[in-house]
């Protein structure tokens, strides 16, 4: 999902990393644009999760550098039961128990299993960006489902150059996520 030109470049080159290092046809790549209509993060996921019929469902910021082939590991992770895997990228235990959950996966390079993802009609599309992420994963392990957490050779950092609009906005729409998720699983038990 990109937003701007420069993410749409960003996705672009993705899509060529993404070829160079995965195996032929393992992959389907769907470039979803919110630049005319802003929809949100979480609802350009779910429209992308519809072009496709792929078991398992990868979203990856435009912005995610591939440094390796991922492929057979997420695919084997998957194959052993587990519903949501990707990266963690460090994220401290404290802030998954603040959240209420097991495991947790960056929603930068999120994998799901399909069938999962459909029964739980995707993300929130309430959460315009953030803790879309936190609250499919609480979903499924209130559901029984597993998370795993895995070291995939995929990087990301939050942008560094963001203009102090974009910075404005982010920070609005983090509160503003942030509050939802809280109210949504407030005395609820992980």
């Amino acid at each position: 999902v990109h937003h701007n030109s420069k993410n749409l470049l960003q996705s672009l080159e993705l899509e060529k990393a993404l070829h160079y290092y995965l195996p032929n046809n393992s992959f389907t790549f769907t470039n979803i644009s919110n630049i005319e209509k802003n929809r949100g993060f979480a609802a350009g996921c779910n429209l992308g999760a519809t072009y496709h019929s792929n078991e398992i469902i990868g979203f990856l910021n435009p912005d995610v550098e591939v440094l390796g082939d991922f492929y057979q590991e997420v695919v084997d992770t998957i194959n052993k039961g587990i519903t949501i895997t990707g990266n963690r990228f460090g994220k401290p235990s404290r802030e998954l128990s603040i959240w209420k959950v097991k495991d947790w996966v960056c929603g930068a390079t999120f994998f799901v299993e399909r069938t999962f993802f459909e029964q739980a009609y995707g993300f929130d599309e309430r959460y315009f960006m953030y803790f879309e992420e936190s609250d499919l994963i609480k979903r499924a392990e209130m559901g029984g489902y597993q998370v795993k957490s895995k070291e995939l050779p995929l990087f990301h950092q939050s942008p560094i150059d963001d203009s102090e609009e974009d910075v404005k906005f982010k920070t609005y729409q983090f509160d503003r996520s942030a509050k939802l998720y809280y109210k949504k699983w407030s005395g609820r038990r992980g």
